[in-house]
Order: C-alpha cells, then structure tokens, then sequence
C-alpha cells in the first residue's frame, strides 16, 4: 500500500511518479485529485537567447545559432514588432561564355 501523503504529488508528472511507484499514472492521478493538488506544470522552461539578431539576420538563421526553433523567432520578432531581415539572394556567378576552340592546325614535320 501507498503512503500517498509522502509521495511528492504535483511536484513530478503524474506519469513520471507512476513510473518511480510502479502504477498505473491514473492511480497517481486520483491520488492527487484527491489531495486537492494541482498537476506539476507541464509547460517547458523557456530557454533564455539572444534576441539583439531579430530583423538583422533571417529568422531561420537566429534560431539554428540560438537553439531554438523557426516559430519562435518568428513569434517573439513579431511580438515586438521587428521586421525580417532582408534576405540577401546571391547571384549565381557568371560562367564564361563557351566558345568552340578552333581546332590548332598540325605543324609540318621537318626533314
């Protein structure tokens, strides 16, 4: 039997506590609720980067050098009202035109 008054219910996820007690999570789940507790927060940490980049660099580029994902630069640019930067689009290099080469007459051969 489960002393559910010492298990750290709310602290860790329903699921992960099952997991440690071996139960199912619906019995970690009932415990809780029956405890008055509210579910641990399943929201992630939001990683802190650098946000000077916004609108200087394309948001694809700030999130592959912070670590973080294409909507989240996206979001927070937006949010403070930075345009996207100016994607800059090289242009492909100029080849040199073909010529056909004119076939070099063969030198006589001396005797």
């Amino acid at each position: 039997m489960i002393n559910w008054k010492k298990q750290p219910l709310g602290k860790l996820s329903d699921r992960v506590l099952a997991d440690k007690l071996g139960v199912s999570h619906t019995a970690v789940r009932r415990a809780r609720l029956r405890s008055g507790i509210k579910p641990a927060n399943k929201a992630p940490k939001h990683k802190a980067w650098n946000k000077k980049m916004l609108g200087k660099l394309p948001d694809a580029e700030v999130a592959r050098r912070e670590g973080v994902t294409r909507q989240t630069v996206f979001n927070e640019r937006v949010k403070r009202g930075i345009e996207r930067a100016a994607v800059k689009v090289k242009a492909p290099a100029k080849k040199a035109a073909k010529t056909k080469a004119k076939p070099k007459a063969k030198k006589k051969a001396k005797k």
